[in-house]
């Protein structure tokens, strides 16, 4: 059975609050899961820096319990989706939110789970490579590398996405927004990034986030394909 989360008017609720509230409910959920995903390298880094053997186990055991999460997550997204009712859909157009980049960014939070549980799971099987003794620090490194920067851009990104939706409100209301969901985020906050008022110089912010996240990709996907080749040889090697 799947279960709707409606978002739909309550009696005494104003409707600022009410689209705050709701919107509250999509931001802080992926939020949550993006700390997740930054605690992950977190600990990859403390790993990386100490190269001793209780890190190592404490990494692997993190890794998986982590992949675990992500797992239960994504099936909560499988049993459980965002819908709107036609009287919220109308609200949020009266305030200069487009509805279906709402919905859209409320669908999204199963592909970024994906994506956390897919770089985890690689990070735990190249470490677990370690153990039958193939060298795969560097590889290992790399990767890591890589997704720092990624998710470092992600994170500026997502910051934005909010800014977009709400750009155009009054002072009184983004006060209110800031009290009842920026100030509980915790992976998407600010990184010395202003608060803009205007669509047009956000979505320039968010071209440039997403244009560094490519030139890092390019950069170190070459790297990682090197070290990937030595690991595929060593692998066969020891196959033969």
């Amino acid at each position: 059975m799947i279960f709707f989360l409606c978002a739909f008017p309550c009696l005494g609720k104003g409707e600022e609050e009410l689209i705050i509230e709701e919107f509250g409910k999509i931001i802080l959920q992926q939020d949550k899961d993006s700390l997740l995903y930054d605690q992950v390298l977190k600990i990859v880094g403390t790993y990386i820096k100490n190269q001793d053997k209780d890190s190592f186990l404490a990494t692997k055991t993190y890794l998986e319990e982590a992949i675990g999460q992500f797992e239960e997550r994504i099936e909560e997204c499988i049993t459980s989706r965002y819908e709107m009712t036609q009287s919220f859909r109308e609200l949020l157009m009266e305030y200069q939110i487009e509805p279906e980049e709402y919905q859209m960014h409320a669908d999204l939070r199963s592909s970024y789970l994906v994506s956390y549980q897919d770089s985890t799971s690689l990070l735990l099987s190249i470490l677990e490579a370690q153990e039958n003794e193939y060298r795969t620090e560097e590889l290992f490194e790399k990767i890591y590398e890589q997704n720092v920067a990624v998710q470092e851009c992600m994170r500026k990104s997502h910051f934005y996405e909010i800014n977009y939706f709400f750009c155009e409100w009054e002072e009184d209301a983004i006060e209110q927004l800031e009290e009842e969901v920026i100030s509980k985020l915790q992976s998407f906050t600010a990184q010395g990034q202003p608060w803009e008022t205007k669509k047009e110089v956000i979505e320039q912010k968010i071209s440039i986030y997403l244009e560094e996240l490519e030139d890092v990709v390019e950069q170190l996907s070459e790297e990682i394909g090197e070290e990937q080749e030595k690991l595929y040889q060593m692998e066969a090697e020891i196959g033969s």
